[in-house]
């Protein structure tokens, strides 16, 4: 699910609907720090609540929202992607880690053209 401009120069990739009270407060914080709504798109991995207890999705979540995800990355050009949770992460990058340093973003996966 794309929600959002998907030309917005910030693309947010959650793994699940955000609820409306988290909605709320992530753009309330985007505004303190000078960025507007309009300006994001954000993109869900799967488009309801995880299946498994603890908010994850499950394997099968992921493998069927894979070509999706692809499909939706390759058709969009931010300038700053922001993952929310290791699993959007890994995702988006095939990183498993949380923190990355310079030589880690050399391998990361290009989606779209530059």
């Amino acid at each position: 699910m794309i929600i959002g401009r998907p030309d917005a120069p910030y693309l947010v990739i959650s793994p699940a609907p955000i609820s409306e009270g988290m909605n709320n407060w992530f753009y309330n914080q985007l505004t303190r720090i000078g960025i507007l709504q309009t300006d994001v798109c954000v993109v869900t991995i799967i488009d309801e609540d995880p299946e498994n207890s603890g908010s994850r999705m499950s394997a099968k979540q992921k493998r069927e929202a894979w070509p999706r995800l692809v499909q939706t990355l390759q058709s969009v050009n931010p300038k700053v992607v922001v993952t929310l949770g290791g699993d959007a992460l890994y995702m988006a990058t095939g990183l498993e880690k949380t923190f990355l340093t310079q030589e880690d973003t050399s391998s990361l996966p290009h989606f779209a053209e530059r």
